[in-house]
């Protein structure tokens, strides 16, 4: 990895996805094709970047509630005494809701089921492409069958795909 100043930001930018792609160094630093990790369509990241940046104020006013939100949700308020937190867990939980708000809304951003399946998902495929990017490629196709962590993988996409459709269903019919 190379970190560069900012003043080559421009320069950076101005090359082709064909000679310079981050996408296709993060597939394959993790074996996208087979933790789903960068291996949806550019127009993807271009529309969410796009619709982000154009609404770069409201998505900050959201991260703000949601934030005010989980705070008091997970942290919550103990008079004059301490309480222990388990910090990694509660910080991953906040992120993760933090991150829907913006990227999905309400209600789908605090559904349970949809926020332990990002973290879970987060973990095993990680798990998964630092396993796989360890191992020779050849034996990938084989280690796709037998490895626990890609079949949670597939279980967690099939989970975010039911709900994102049940999701998508209920906003097109209103």
């Amino acid at each position: 990895m190379i970190i560069l100043p900012r003043k080559y930001l421009d320069e950076i930018k101005r090359f082709p996805e064909s000679q310079m792609s981050f996408k296709a160094l993060v597939k394959d630093a993790m074996a996208g094709e087979y933790t789903f990790i960068a291996t949806h369509d550019h127009s993807l990241v271009t529309a969410l970047r796009r619709d982000l940046t154009q609404n770069i104020v409201h998505a900050h006013e959201l991260l703000q509630e949601e934030a005010t939100s989980v705070v008091k949700h997970k942290l919550g308020f103990c008079g004059n005494d301490y309480a222990p937190v388990k910090l990694l867990p509660t910080l991953l939980d906040m992120v993760s809701s933090m991150t829907s708000r913006v990227l999905v809304g309400p209600p789908l951003c605090h559904n349970k089921e949809w926020l332990g399946c990002l973290l879970k998902y987060t973990e095993d495929a990680f798990k998964a492409g630092m396993i796989l990017h360890m191992t020779p490629s050849i034996i990938h196709p084989l280690l796709n069958s037998l490895l626990p962590q890609l079949w949670a993988v597939r279980r967690h996409y099939a989970t975010v795909k039911r709900l994102v459709t049940a999701y998508l269903l209920v906003r097109y019919d209103n």
